[in-house]
């Protein structure tokens, strides 16, 4: 299952991002980066912040988790904390 076509990365809800791979969530946060007229690709390491936010908010572990713990309906952007991705 992937969101690549998702117009919008930031509504993919914790429910549908926790059952994306591993790769295809990390997809999904770049995206959502690019939405902002951000450059993902400038700041590693608010990057990965920002996908720990996704992932504590939801409740998945990086590590194979298929369902989200909480906030099952809510956007993936609403566990953001734009504040730590710096550039």
């Amino acid at each position: 299952m992937s969101l690549t076509a998702c117009s919008k990365p930031g509504a993919t809800t914790c429910s549908e991002y926790a059952k994306l791979s591993v790769s295809d969530r990390s997809d999904v946060v770049v995206k959502m980066v690019k939405d902002h007229d951000l450059d993902p690709y400038s700041n590693a390491l608010g990057l990965a912040s920002l996908e720990q936010d996704v992932d504590r908010f939801c409740g998945v572990s990086a590590f194979g988790s298929t369902t989200s713990a909480k906030n099952g309906s809510q956007g993936i952007e609403k566990g953001v904390q734009w504040g730590d991705y710096t550039y």
